[in-house]
C-alpha cells in the first residue's frame, strides 16, 4: 500500500503554498519552525516522519513545513503523509516510521497549561517531544510548538485554504476567554505561561511527580539544613 499517492488530490503540497514559508512568513513561521527542531530535537539524521492529513489548518502548515524541510535542508529525512487514521498501524510499519507529528501550536500549550491548572489541579505542560513507543523507539513531535496561532491564522487566509478548525471543549473555550483578558492587562502574559514550564523550581513544590514516583517536599526537607 502507498500511502502517499492520496496526498495528490488535496493541495497540501503545492509550491504556491510552501513559497511565502520561506520568504514572507519566514519569520513569523520559518524561523520559529526550524528553532523548535533544533532547541527540541525534532528531527534526527535518517528520520522518516509520518503525518496524519485531518484536513485541520494545522496540518496543512505542518505538511508544507516538513516538505519544504525535507526538500531544501542537507539531511536524510522523509516525510510521509498518511491521509485516513485507520491507515496508521499498517502505514508506521510498511514505511519504518521514526517519528509522528503533532499539529499543537504554542497558544496549545499556554492553553494546556492553564487548563491543567484551572480544571484539573496540577501543573503540567505539552511536551515538544515524547517516546509513544518504548518498544519501536517511535517518538511523537511537535514542530509548530513555537508558532502562534495568529501567524498560522494570516498564512492560511492568504493562501486560501479552508480547512476544518479545531473543535474545542467549553473548558478551553473559557481558558481562551480567560487569556484574552489577560492579554489585554499584559501583553507577554503568555509568553510568560510559557516559560513558566521551562523555569520550574523543585525546591518551591508540594510535591511532584517523577518516573511515577511521587514526591513531596516532606521527604528532603531536612536535607536542605
Amino acid at each position: 500500500m502507498d500511502t502517499t499517492k492520496p496526498i495528490k488530490t488535496t493541495p497540501i503540497l503545492e509550491e504556491k503554498l510552501r513559497k511565502p514559508l520561506a520568504t514572507t512568513y519566514r519569520k513569523a513561521l520559518w524561523r520559529p519552525f526550524i528553532k523548535a527542531i533544533e532547541e527540541y530535537g525534532l528531527i534526527e539524521e535518517n528520520d522518516r516522519i509520518g503525518v496524519i492529513f485531518d484536513d485541520r489548518e494545522e496540518t496543512y502548515l505542518l505538511g508544507n513545513l516538513l516538505k519544504e524541510y525535507e526538500l531544501h535542508m542537507k539531511r536524510n529525512v522523509t516525510v510521509h503523509f498518511i491521509m485516513e487514521q485507520e491507515e496508521l498501524e499498517q502505514s508506521i510499519k510498511e514505511l519504518g516510521l521514526t517519528k509522528l507529528t503533532s499539529s499543537y501550536t504554542f497558544d496549545s500549550v499556554v492553553e494546556h497549561i492553564l487548563y491543567a491548572m484551572l480544571y484539573q489541579g496540577k501543573y503540567e505542560t505539552l511536551m515538544p517531544k515524547q517516546y509513544l513507543d518504548k518498544e519501536t523507539l517511535l517518538q511523537g513531535i511537535a514542530p509548530l510548538y513555537l508558532i502562534r496561532r495568529r501567524d498560522m491564522k494570516k498564512w492560511i487566509e492568504r493562501c486560501g485554504i479552508q480547512g476544518k478548525n479545531t473543535e474545542e471543549s467549553q473548558e478551553l473555550q473559557e481558558v481562551q476567554k480567560i487569556l484574552i483578558h489577560l492579554r489585554s492587562i499584559n501583553p507577554q502574559i503568555e509568553e510568560h505561561i510559557f516559560r513558566s514550564a521551562q523555569n520550574v523550581n523543585l525546591e518551591a513544590l508540594i510535591s511532584y511527580e517523577k518516573d511515577r514516583n511521587k514526591y513531596h517536599f516532606l521527604d528532603y526537607y531536612r536535607e536542605r539544613l
